[in-house]
């Protein structure tokens, strides 16, 4: 327990920074808001590492914002199936069809009532089996009817088409198929994957300072491991040498089927130890993120106490798999859990960084595969019951989250712990709009720092400073005054960018370099 003179002079130390903070920026509420990132309890001085942390933040918005561009030419799989469709249509029928028109899809030798109805659009992207395709399995009634969504811009009453005509019409467009080459055409190139990797290795580096700055007991030999790891320019390889000693990567699967995106590291603290030490990385975990400890062993024990104490780490492991997994994992036990048989550590056989940005494309093309199922796997039985009404809503309301979810996934950067701290609605900030905002942070932590000489001249930052954090509004939380975070005001484009003066390099200029 703090003696009563520690306690004092960690409140007068927490009023001066208030003190200054309000002079700097004008406003109690949001002084308040910043105040915890400035002065967390705990908190590291270390001006030499905070330069470290700027410079590593300028060198990765480069490939941030590459992927902040890039996600905005990936379609939703309804948006990219509904005008693949409709250019069939018209290729096939003229004018007559629209993609929200309906059709009974009614098997022959179903006896129970029910309508058995489905937008074009629906039936397409949902597919059809090799027995559904077969001439008399749908009733002969099955065919398209009139839309109640049909509007003037999709032309007159449509005219009549067979179910049978129009399985083939999406056997043969196959729009499952075609979304995932979509997401191929937008990712799988190697000059993409390159930068894909460098994004994953950054990510690394920043999440080891936010971690080091933010917990206690992070010590600085950790840190230093993770940054000498990451350092050069290219992927970090099973089998590299490091410390006078080779490396080992892992993947971490849970119940012997559930890969997660958690790596084992295994490798030298210093080129002086004698002995292997074992980090477990998870990224984006708001906990610890970085363990270390001795053995594999420990590493197990260690990460099976971790899934079942802390649900925000049991929730972010699960949504690194693809729902299907998600799924069926929900449906286990997970209060219980054993680190002898249901954590496996799987040798990798890429680089650990390339790993990552792999399992990112991965999820996103598993995930598609149930919103626009491809021919080549609609017969399997994971999609018999495709097309119950549930699954039908399901799958609407998938198409607009899967997109949205892989773009949180890309572009969440392991400092969205430290800017949560401050701002809210993270989630719709450009990569450009964070590194700006985590700078202003960094530099009033910096100038206000005991150990800064600057700390007592500003030299104008004050007016910057309340200019910068003007823009911003107070959201009041429930936890009260002290738990508030900055929201910024929905704004229009020209005001976005004119509301970010820092400029991203080109990234392509950055990669060629590698």
């Amino acid at each position: 327990m703090n003696a009563p003179t520690e306690l004092q002079t960690t409140t007068s130390a927490n009023e001066a920074t208030l003190n200054l903070l309000l002079k700097e920026i004008k406003d109690q509420d949001k002084a308040t808001a910043v105040q915890r990132f400035v002065s967390p309890p705990g908190q590291k001085t270390d001006l030499v590492r905070l330069a470290g942390l700027r410079s590593t933040l300028d060198e990765a918005l480069p490939y941030q914002n590459y992927f902040d561009e890039l996600l905005c030419k990936l379609e939703t799989p309804e948006n990219f199936c509904r005008r693949q469709l409709l250019r069939e249509l018209q290729q096939s029928h003229g004018t007559q069809f629209s993609t929200n028109d309906v059709i009974r899809l009614k098997p022959a030798t179903a006896v129970e009532e029910a309508p058995y109805t489905y937008t074009l659009l629906q039936a397409a992207m949902l597919n059809f089996t090799d027995k559904e395709a077969t001439p008399g399995y749908f009733s002969s009634d099955s065919e398209t009817l009139h839309s109640t969504q049909r509007t003037s811009a999709d032309g007159p009453a449509p005219g009549k088409m067979s179910a049978q005509t129009f399985v083939s019409l999406s056997r043969r467009l196959d729009l499952g198929h075609q979304y995932q080459r979509h997401i191929s055409r937008t990712f799988n190139a190697s000059s993409i994957e390159l930068i894909g990797m460098c994004l994953h290795k950054f990510n690394i580096k920043l999440g080891a300072y936010e971690k080091y700055f933010n917990q206690v007991d992070f010590p600085l030999r950790r840190l230093f491991v993770l940054l000498n790891l990451t350092s050069g320019k290219r992927d970090i390889f099973p089998g590299d040498r490091f410390n006078n000693a080779r490396i080992k990567l892992h993947s971490i699967q849970l119940f012997g089927q559930y890969t997660t995106d958690a790596i084992l590291i295994t490798c030298r603290q210093t080129d002086h130890s004698t002995k292997d030490s074992c980090i477990v990385y998870i990224p984006n975990d708001p906990g610890e993120g970085i363990y270390k400890d001795d053995d594999e062993d420990q590493c197990k024990y260690r990460l099976a106490v971790n899934f079942l104490a802390r649900s925000e780490l049991r929730e972010l492991l699960i949504s690194q798999l693809s729902q299907r997994e998600q799924i069926a994992i929900k449906t286990k036990d997970l209060s219980s859990i054993s680190f002898v048989d249901d954590i496996t550590f799987i040798p990798l056989k890429t680089g650990l960084c390339k790993h990552l940005f792999q399992r990112c494309l991965d999820k996103l093309a598993a995930d598609a595969r149930d919103v626009a199922v491809p021919v080549a796997h609609v017969n399997e039985p994971a999609y018999a019951n495709r097309r119950t009404d549930q699954a039908v809503r399901k799958n609407t309301q998938r198409s607009d989250a899967l997109a949205h979810h892989f773009n949180i996934r890309l572009r969440g950067h392991a400092t969205d712990q430290w800017l949560a701290m401050v701002f809210a609605n993270l989630d719709d900030w450009t990569a450009l709009e964070k590194h700006t905002a985590l700078s202003w942070l960094l530099d009033l932590k910096k100038r206000l720092s005991l150990a800064d000489p600057e700390r007592d001249s500003p030299q104008g930052g004050a007016a910057r400073a309340e200019s910068y954090f003007k823009q911003f509004e107070v959201k009041e939380h429930p936890g009260g005054q002290s738990a508030n975070r900055l929201v910024k005001p929905a704004l229009s484009a020209e005001a976005r960018e004119a509301s970010t003066p820092v400029r991203a390099a080109s990234v392509t200029d950055t990669a060629n370099g590698l």
